[in-house]
């Protein structure tokens, strides 16, 4: 199975070493899934850590640290391109158009999967928070089976073939 991890799920698994979320990246390092973490999502990550979660500030050494735990998925062999970054979240030139067409503005492509799976969702860009278009392109792009985030509100259930899940039930999938 072909999981695309968010950003929620390192920064839940940075915050509390003994959470759900540390335990699947501990999964991912095995034959359990196939993790996929795109580079959108490290960027993201190291920018909240920079500015603090949940209060708390970390340092390059607490970074150092996490990263050498949770070795090799954040090797930069081990990160995926994605096609799509956040530069274009909150244009409010995309509000009212399908997901497809703001994904062709982007991305520049004329047709492809990723264009064919974003018409069929339906969804238009106010349907999901800007901010987190790429996990959607990142899904299509890398034939995922689901998306793992805390932060599913923001998200379609479904985008091509991949669901959304909260770490805790595909821990359990998992792991029963």
């Amino acid at each position: 199975m072909r999981v695309l991890l968010d950003t929620t799920v390192l920064c839940g698994a940075l915050v509390q070493p003994n959470s759900i979320n540390f335990k699947l990246l501990m999964l991912a390092k095995g034959p359990f899934f196939d993790p996929i973490i795109s580079e959108v999502v490290v960027y993201e990550f190291i920018n909240k850590c920079r500015a603090g979660i949940k209060g708390r500030q970390f340092s390059e050494e607490d970074l150092d640290d996490f990263w050498a735990v949770i070795a090799p998925l954040l090797e930069p062999e081990n990160i995926e391109r994605i096609s799509i970054g956040r530069r274009y979240a909150g244009d409010v030139k995309f509000f009212g158009k399908p997901i497809e067409q703001v994904i062709h503005e982007i991305t520049q492509r004329r047709s492809s999967d990723l264009l064919d799976i974003a018409r069929a969702s339906g969804l238009k860009y106010q349907d999901i928070d800007p901010y987190d278009l790429h996990l959607l392109v990142a899904a299509i792009e890398h034939d995922c089976d689901c998306i793992c985030t805390s932060n599913t509100k923001d998200l379609p259930s479904t985008i091509g073939r991949a669901i959304v899940v909260k770490p805790g039930k595909l821990y359990r999938r998992l792991t029963e």
